[in-house]
């Protein structure tokens, strides 16, 4: 795989350290460039674990899912959040600063890539801590000239330590997944294990079929035996799931 390494400027004063994973079909010349116009083009953006424990886009969950999307011809975009690695500012305590900066990254990037070729959908994935960020997204993007698809995974989603994660912001949080998974247009998929260190089963299992019943076009899959870091034989499992779902949006 080939990746750049860059800082991304973002309106809300940030500088984000970025690793762009090139699509699989990026290794193979092109006899002429392509038209924008014509030729689209798909893009992953990755958000981390908790910074404050340790979270990082060099995280190993988040590098072992990178083959799914690469596979199928994605970008795929891992970023440190504010304040980790050599990503200006401090990490909030809230994660709202993380949202804000996590559309205006999104959308840097698809105005960027699409010099190469129209990005015509995006899909967002959030880890633990990262899935709040990602659930803020809205299902389209705006962009100079029309909208763009946007599609979300939220994996281990930090269900029972959210107020205590979030500075007591988890109202505001779980509003926004509501109204997510409530839009006509959302396609999104939603993966726990049964062994989750920080959210037990049966709460989970009551939080989904909640949201479930808000959206019938809301995908849950329970991967039984993994818990929050998922181990090797889980892992084969969730990549399965996850290529699954990227070959049906």
């Amino acid at each position: 795989m080939h990746y750049i390494r860059k800082f991304v400027d973002l309106p809300t004063g940030v500088t984000l350290e970025t690793a762009l994973i090139l699509p699989k079909k990026a290794s193979l010349k092109r006899t002429e460039p392509a038209d924008p116009m014509t030729h689209s083009e798909k893009l992953a953006v990755f958000c981390h674990p908790w910074s404050w424990l340790g979270g990082r886009m060099e995280d190993p969950v988040l590098h072992q899912l990178v083959e799914p999307f690469w596979e199928r011809g994605y970008y795929v975009a891992l970023f440190n959040a504010r304040g980790v690695g050599n990503s200006t500012k401090w990490p909030s305590f809230s994660a709202l600063a993380e949202v804000e900066d996590l559309k205006c990254l999104v959308q840097a990037l698809v105005q960027e890539l699409n010099s190469e070729g129209r990005i015509d959908h995006v899909t967002l994935l959030g880890y633990s801590h990262g899935g709040i960020s990602v659930s803020h997204h809205p299902p389209m993007l705006k962009v100079s000239d029309g909208e763009v698809r946007v599609s979300h995974i939220i994996l281990s989603y930090p269900l029972s330590p959210m107020p205590l994660l979030t500075l007591f912001h988890h109202g505001t949080h779980a509003a926004a997944l509501q109204t997510l998974v409530k839009d006509p247009g959302s396609n999104v998929l939603i993966v726990y294990g049964t062994r989750d260190q920080f959210t037990a089963e049966g709460k989970y299992d009551a939080w989904s079929q909640l949201l479930r019943d808000d959206s019938p076009r809301l995908e849950v899959k329970k991967v039984e035996d993994a818990d929050h870091f998922w181990g090797r034989s889980q892992m084969s499992i969730l990549q399965g799931i996850v290529g699954l779902w990227l070959d049906r949006i």
